[in-house]
């Protein structure tokens, strides 16, 4: 069996978030954090969303990059999503990425900073 129809047969292997239950916590301490109110925790807050919705960006974009490889098969494709890049780069692949619901309003949230 060839590695794309592997993938699609097993669900284990679609794309997923990377640590969700980490994830969860991590907004769960975000959201304490910010509401205390002090610069100190609304600062830690900020940052810990910031991870957060980077990795939902890297998660889409495994997305795209999967229904991609679906849509060219029996083709293959190879794509890479670099890790430890700056969150300016995970956005711009996005942007340059297939199309999906509610992608321009993604974007636009997270690059103008309003609530998801």
């Amino acid at each position: 069996m060839d590695k794309i129809i592997e993938q699609i047969m097993d669900s284990n292997k679609w794309p997923s978030i990377q640590i969700p239950d980490n994830l969860e916590l991590l907004n769960e301490m975000a959201d304490k954090s910010f509401a205390r109110n002090t610069f100190e925790d609304m600062l830690a807050a900020t940052l810990m969303y910031h991870q957060i919705i980077e990795a939902m960006c890297m998660h889409l974009l495994d997305d795209c990059h999967f229904f991609i490889q679906l849509s060219v098969y029996p083709a293959e494709i190879e794509f890479k999503v670099l890790p430890d890049k700056m969150f300016g780069y995970y956005i711009k692949e996005l942007k340059t990425s297939i199309s999906f619901p509610n992608k321009d309003e993604f974007i636009e949230k997270v690059e103008h900073g309003t609530s998801i």
